[in-house]
């Protein structure tokens, strides 16, 4: 019996009863259709938490003082993280409250220097970020958020105003735009304010800083965070000590939950085309008793045991087979519903389809192995005597 004579069979057994045949295939396609989806979306979800990482930087590193060290972070331990990296940014916060006449805001105040720019990515509106010159001449001088801005200035325009921060007045030199981003806060949601380092310590005679924070310079992050805890060292006491995060960290972790939850969606999608697989295997037993007669006609008719194994397992390929074409297109149905929930732009992912499409159709062959050995074994004489 030649191969197309058994699948022509196989699909005319399957036509013959049609609703059966869509039931038992939708079993199947629903996980195919759901692998593809979770594939599709999980990869678009960690493609975008990388272009938003990747947005504020991934090759900075901040360094925080651990509690109870005895020497603190200050601008000098700035100069000596120079050799580290190419952009170097010592701040110090506050939260003040910024005014303009009758204006007033809550504000979070950055005391910092000119490679802070740099380090953070910020585009200008209008003017210029701060400059080594105005932390030389210990210049009062102020970079105010657009948002910061429109609170107290409304529709005027803020450059070279005059206002106060905190106890303190400051000249407006430059005007930048507020970063916004879906997956990352933003201080609470104040605007915020930068001033010049040696200014702030100067005002309020302290000398120490927050955080430091540096963009690595021809070396991987990890390699940047060694160098910096080594440069520290020098300059303080034995028992200090420094912890240092990069973006790199906050990527990985990111990718590794949504990785894990992709995992776990994937494995329900397996699931469900395995219960596919046992409703396969639950229709062909369900054929073979059905078609007893038929089998026993065929084998007195001259048909060997390995041709009626043959169409039987052929059928049960076929389920698989349509099963995967259904799930593919439901896969796709449920990536674009996502895209419009969640918001983001997912592309079916080819291998994942392709892994999908391929276990469904092993699937629907294995689950049709039993019951094509039950055929095969089914005797003519037996058969033929049913009614």
């Amino acid at each position: 019996m030649k191969l197309q004579d058994v699948v022509r069979a196989a699909a005319q057994s399957l036509r013959g009863n049609p609703v059966r045949a869509l039931l038992t295939v939708l079993g199947l396609s629903i996980g195919v259709g759901a692998c593809i989806a979770i594939g599709s979306l999980g990869t678009a979800a960690v493609n975008e938490v990388n272009k938003e990482m990747d947005r504020f930087g991934v090759d900075r590193i901040w360094i925080n003082e651990n509690p109870g060290n005895q020497t603190r972070l200050t601008a000098q331990d700035a100069q000596t993280l120079r050799t580290v990296g190419s952009a170097v940014a010592p701040m110090r916060y506050d939260a003040v409250r910024a005014s303009q006449g009758a204006a007033q805001t809550p504000c979070a105040l950055i005391a910092t220097n000119s490679d802070y720019m740099g380090v953070e990515n910020l585009a200008l509106a209008s003017g210029r970020f701060l400059m080594a010159l105005d932390d030389e001449k210990l210049l009062r001088t102020a970079v105010i958020e657009d948002i910061l801005e429109e609170k107290l200035f409304g529709a005027d325009e803020g450059l070279g105003q005059r206002i106060t921060l905190g106890e303190h007045s400051y000249t407006v030199v430059g005007v930048i735009r507020t970063q916004y981003s879906e997956y990352f806060g933003s201080d609470a949601g104040k605007p915020k304010a930068y001033v010049p380092l040696s200014t702030y310590q100067q005002l309020t005679g302290s000398e120490t800083v927050d955080e430091i924070v540096v963009r690595a310079q021809d070396v991987t992050v990890g390699a940047a965070a060694a160098q910096a805890k080594t440069a520290l060292k020098g300059a303080h006491a034995a028992g200090d000590g420094f912890v240092v995060t990069s973006m790199a960290e906050q990527i990985a972790s990111a990718e590794r939950i949504v990785r894990i939850v992709t995992t776990v969606l994937v494995v329900i999608g397996i699931i469900c085309m395995l219960t596919g697989g046992v409703g396969v295997m639950n229709v062909m037993l369900t054929s073979v008793r059905e078609r007893r007669r038929e089998i026993g006609v065929r084998k007195a008719l001259g048909a060997r045991d390995a041709e009626v194994f043959a169409q039987f397992v052929c059928e049960s390929a076929l389920y698989g087979a349509l099963g995967a074409a259904l799930g593919m297109l439901t896969g796709l149905g449920l990536t674009s519903a996502g895209e419009r929930i969640i918001g983001i732009q997912a592309q079916p992912v080819l291998w994942v389809m392709a892994c999908a499409v391929a276990f469904s159709c092993m699937v629907g062959a294995a689950s049709g192995v039993y019951p094509a050995m039950r055929a095969a074994g089914v005797s003519p004489v037996t058969a033929m005597r049913q009614t």
